[in-house]
């Protein structure tokens, strides 16, 4: 196995982002790698990182996660023992997620799916953000 930072579509030529190769053939089933859950970023790690106060045991685990992903890069940065996965996470303008887009430019896609389903992320993420603040605690001592 071998982790490539930059695949490419052996059909188009195009670059397909990040993944996994591999070497040989592989049978469904087959075992290619274990990740110990302590390599794992979880909401268990989370609450170990930020203190079990400032992150409620009901916080949903990609919350959880993010928060930790803030912490890490934010707060702690170089010293952060995530740094090295940190470095190969793509950047929010590498990936142009369409949550990320203004009025004008969704407006493109008027009459299409995506903006219903944009619509409705951008919602669920006001909502999550607006409930994270309110948690009490000290989430937001946490963060610069």
């Amino acid at each position: 196995m071998a982790i490539s930072t930059d695949t490419v579509d052996e059909l188009t030529n195009e670059s397909s982002g990040r993944g996994l190769l591999a070497r040989r053939g592989v049978n469904e089933g087959d075992e290619l790698l274990v990740i110990p859950m302590d390599l794992c970023l979880t909401k268990k790690s989370a609450r170990k990182a930020l203190g079990k106060d400032a992150l409620d045991r009901d916080i949903n685990e990609y919350l959880a996660i993010a928060c930790q992903l803030i912490h890490e890069r934010y707060v702690l940065g170089e010293k952060s023992e995530w740094k090295p996965y940190l470095d190969v996470l793509p950047e929010v303008d590498e990936v142009n997620p369409t949550f990320t887009w203004n009025d004008e430019d969704l407006s493109f896609l008027e009459g299409s799916p995506v903006v219903p389903a944009t619509r409705s992320l951008q919602a669920k993420l006001r909502r999550e953000y607006d409930a994270l603040l309110a948690l009490p605690g000290s989430l937001c001592d946490k963060f610069p």
